[in-house]
This record gives C-alpha cells, sequence and structure tokens, in this order.
C-alpha cells in the first residue's frame, strides 16, 4: 500500500485485513492494572510457528461513566540474530 508516490522512500507499508470468523478466539483483560502489559507477537521468521495476532478495542458498556479513557502505546522492534 502507498501513501504517494511509490518510488518515494518511505510511503509504502505492509498492511492487512482481518474478517470476522467464527474459528477466532478473542480474549478480554478486564482487570489488568496500569503496572501489567500484554504483547503481542507480529511476525516470527520460524515458520510455521509465526503466528499473528489482531488485536481491537472495543467500548464496554459495564465501565463506570466516570472512567479514565484506555491509554494504549505501541512499539515496534525488531531482533536480528547470527
Amino acid at each position: 500500500m502507498a501513501i504517494g508516490p511509490e518510488d518515494v522512500p518511505g510511503n509504502t507499508f505492509v498492511s492487512r485485513v482481518v474478517r470476522h470468523n467464527d474459528a477466532h478466539e478473542w480474549y478480554y483483560f478486564s482487570n489488568l492494572t496500569r503496572d501489567e502489559v500484554i504483547v503481542f507477537k507480529a511476525f516470527d521468521s520460524d515458520a510455521p510457528n509465526a503466528l499473528n495476532a489482531a488485536h481491537t478495542a472495543f467500548d464496554d458498556p459495564t465501565a463506570p461513566a466516570d472512567a479514565e479513557p484506555r491509554a494504549s502505546i505501541e512499539a515496534r522492534f525488531v531482533a536480528f540474530f547470527d
């Protein structure tokens, strides 16, 4: 996918589309605290052990009206091993 001319460095990126499937498993961490973190492995070159985790957010109708908004930080790291 491109966000401008494809011959300009940095204008292309890889994206994916996830569609609903009843076989998908979704987990909700209702009691996660500010001191806890969830890590998603987005890529692993060790096929067939390479899993890809889609993640999302939703409005929780059981949350109190004065609850603090959800905070999310995304960081991506690459590790190369010889």
